[in-house]
């Protein structure tokens, strides 16, 4: 069985402006297995936020947890860790289980997918409403408890508007997937707001895309879109105040790397806050794991490449829905290659490789 809180309501009110940052603290989380551990934010407007899961522990090495004091922020230097001890300390958000694994949140919680981990996505939204926080212990055998959570709020000052009002531009931007095998579709959103208390002008947006992610198509859900070389714009024209729009581009990936993808909006009249204007995306390209197999005796040795964090599933059928994390232990040698040995004995098995984030 599988325990959760369901949920932790924070109520905020009265809060003037817009959403400038957003932090989550967690006072004296305890947990023997902190791996089962998986946590959603949900905003008043719907935005939601992982902020952690299969996160601090393997079978090898548990990492209990006991009454640590940890703060999300997306600005941090370092992410929660994957597979070692989790001290108190400010750290990002992650998800180290990803899209398409068996984390699920039931109702009332909002559905799939909880691919967001940056608290990012709450910029330039309204503070005000009802915050609520979705945990769940997703296996068995393992428990731990959580004294209270807290939100750290900032926001821009309210602005009343004069006739010479500005217009205020945000950009934000996310993607399916931060890491992808080479071949694979990559597919990213670009969200521009105006927040300011007049209209916006001759909106434009510029992306660079990339060498290692080839264009395939755009669409958007206001305006036009152009590509030239390696640029897409976007037009927009005039934007009211209070609105939004969205880009969605799709691209293949077709060499291995670490790639950024910048992207830039503006509009004739002036922007008090240019700091939201431009954002970049990260993308890395991993090349295709070889999933070496080996009959030992009554075992099974299978080994694979460090690199790319790649985990390994089994199945007793090609079905979608039926692949599992492989739990047993896993070695890592000189050659920086992964190894873990099975049993070879019963049923047919199917093992593969995935990513991090697939």
């Amino acid at each position: 069985t599988t325990a959760s809180i369901y949920p932790s309501v924070i109520n905020v009110a009265n809060m003037g402006g817009t959403i400038t940052k957003v932090t989550v603290t967690l006072t004296n989380l305890s947990h023997t297995f902190p791996d089962d551990i998986d946590m959603l934010l949900v905003s008043p407007g719907g935005e939601k936020v992982m902020l952690m899961s299969d996160a601090g522990s393997t079978s090898a090495s548990p990492n209990p947890l006991n009454k640590v004091r940890i703060t999300f922020d997306s600005t941090a230097a370092v992410a929660l860790p994957d597979a070692t001890q989790i001290v108190s300390g400010t750290y990002r958000p992650a998800n180290y289980a990803g899209l398409g694994t068996a984390d699920a949140f039931p109702a009332p919680a909002p559905g799939v997918p909880y691919t967001n981990t940056s608290l990012g996505v709450l910029t330039n939204s309204g503070p005000n409403g009802n915050w609520s926080l979705y945990i769940v212990d997703d296996t068995s055998n393992d428990a731990g408890s959580l004294d209270g959570w807290s939100l750290t709020i900032q926001t821009s000052d309210p602005v009343t508007a004069p006739s010479f009002a500005p217009a205020a531009l945000g950009v934000a931007a996310s993607a399916a997937a931060t890491k992808v095998v080479l071949g694979s579709t990559v597919t990213t959103t670009v969200r521009v707001a105006n927040n300011g208390p007049s209209s916006a002008d001759n909106v434009g947006l510029v992306q660079d895309l990339p060498a290692g992610l080839t264009f395939v198509s755009a669409s958007t859900t206001s305006g036009t879109w152009k590509k030239a070389g390696n640029k897409l714009t976007w037009k927009m024209n005039t934007m009211a105040s209070g609105t939004a729009a969205h880009l969605t581009v799709t691209s293949q990936a077709t060499s291995a790397g670490t790639f950024l993808n910048p992207v830039t909006v503006s509009a004739t009249q002036s922007d008090p806050n240019l700091s939201d204007n431009s954002v970049t995306l990260v993308t890395t390209v991993l090349t295709s794991p070889v999933l070496d197999a080996a009959r030992i005796n009554n075992a099974l040795r299978l080994s694979w490449p460090v690199e790319g964090g790649f985990v390994l599933q089994i199945s007793d059928t090609f079905s979608p829905g039926r692949w599992t994390d492989v739990t047993s232990a896993q070695v890592v040698d000189g050659r920086n290659v992964v190894t873990a040995v099975l049993s070879g004995n019963g049923p047919m098995q199917l093992y593969r490789l995935r990513t991090p984030t697939q």
